[in-house]
């Protein structure tokens, strides 16, 4: 017995010895202040600051807060952990000056003393990229190009006035692009007032370009009136990989269901470039064509897709599908906004593919009855075209 109680009491002193420490390292809040934050420096950034400081010696400490207020009065609030010597702030939409208010925290959420520091911001991202924004008359619409240097989040808006004289939103774009050639389309050739402005992802709205441009008449090519028709040369690449999937699907008007899209055969001796033709019916003065990526089950930039491609036209194509009498209409290179490397795509990607790629055909090109699709490059290197949609639009 005497055995047994000298164990019962060993177990229930490692108990209560356990209890303690587990109390000894939870944090107490004593009340006590850390010191100061100390040797402040500031490196002023685009659209905010970079400031440097030296920690106080206290083993509690925590992280150090940053309060500061926006240009229009919102006090915002960034932390930093203890791990580093700097804090980082962000979002300012001017060059004015601003004051910042530091402090070091402890693991019982006691503040120190405030450090007061004084910032002058570059000019912010927002200022720059609306700054670099080229607006011009485009088929349908206008043409918007622009660089975004620091791959920041910005929503472009293009606003036009309403039949009641009152502005409405038309489009907006959301992109972290470097850089964008974008189109607004779908408006008539008439002098429209248009309004385009930036906001960033604090909020901050950039001035309004106002401008008033004339979209260039355009119409949609019909591929039914009249028909389109494969041309099947002996050189052509059109031999589907899968009988419910000919090359015409990829002129019957839909792209978004899983069988609508053309793969083609592995040529086993015929490796890229390989090319295929259509027969629209008549001459058409080509403005601009979309191209429609297979894009669903996350195929987009995967497979066949096309990357590099060369569009050329002719009006008297000898009988056997030779080159001779064809002239390049324009050479294209599909992008993937996010410039990420192999089959790695972000939302803005996904969805920039999904819509359709516009590519603009010089102007002057000269009136075409037949098209030939050649395929350089794939998005996934491989031989075989995989596709869901072509469409042209050409002017009077």
């Amino acid at each position: 017995m005497n055995r047994i109680k000298w164990i019962s009491l060993s177990l229930l002193l490692l108990l209560g010895a356990c209890s303690k420490s587990d109390k000894i390292i939870q944090p107490e809040n004593t009340g006590t202040k850390p010191g100061i934050l100390s040797n402040i420096s500031v490196e002023n950034t685009p659209g905010g600051a970079k400031i440097t400081y030296l920690l106080p010696k206290n083993e509690d400490m925590l992280y150090v807060q940053a309060i500061f207020s926006s240009r229009n009065g919102e006090e915002r609030t960034t932390k930093a952990s203890l791990y580093t010597n700097f804090v980082e702030l962000e979002g300012f939409a001017d060059t004015k000056e601003y004051n910042v208010t530091l402090y070091a925290v402890n693991r019982s959420e006691n503040r120190s003393e405030p450090v007061n520091v004084k910032i002058h911001p570059l000019p912010p991202p927002i200022e720059t990229v609306f700054n670099s924004l080229v607006v011009k008359e485009d088929f349908g619409g206008i043409n918007m190009n622009f660089l975004n240097e620091g791959e920041d989040e910005f929503v472009f808006s293009t606003q036009i006035m309403g039949p009641v004289g009152k502005l409405v939103t038309y489009d907006k774009l959301y992109t972290k692009a470097k850089t964008r050639d974008y189109s607004v389309r779908g408006l008539a050739a008439e002098p429209t007032e248009f309004f385009i402005s930036v906001k960033d992802k604090w909020g901050n709205l950039s001035d309004t370009l106002k401008t008033t441009l004339t979209p260039i008449y355009e119409e949609m090519v019909s591929k039914t009136n009249p028909k389109w028709v494969a041309m099947n040369y002996p050189n052509d690449s059109q031999i589907p990989k899968t009988s419910p999937q000919p090359i015409e699907k990829i002129w019957d008007g839909v792209w978004t269901t899983n069988t609508s899209f053309f793969i083609g055969k592995e040529p086993p001796q015929n490796p890229l470039p390989n090319w295929f033709t259509i027969n629209m019916g008549k001459q058409y003065q080509l403005s601009r064509m979309k191209m429609y990526q297979y894009t669903l089950t996350n195929y987009a930039y995967t497979l066949g897709n096309p990357e590099v491609f060369e569009i050329w036209g002719s009006n008297n194509p000898t009988p056997d599908g030779a080159w001779d009498n064809w002239e390049l209409l324009m050479t294209c290179t599909s992008i993937k906004p996010s410039g990420s490397l192999g089959s790695a795509k972000t939302a803005e990607d996904v969805a920039y593919a999904a819509a359709g790629e516009d590519f603009a055909f010089p102007y002057g090109t000269p009136p075409v009855q037949y098209i030939r699709f050649k395929t350089n490059r794939t998005w996934g290197r491989a031989d075989n075209l995989l596709l869901a949609e072509l469409t042209f639009w050409g002017g009077k």
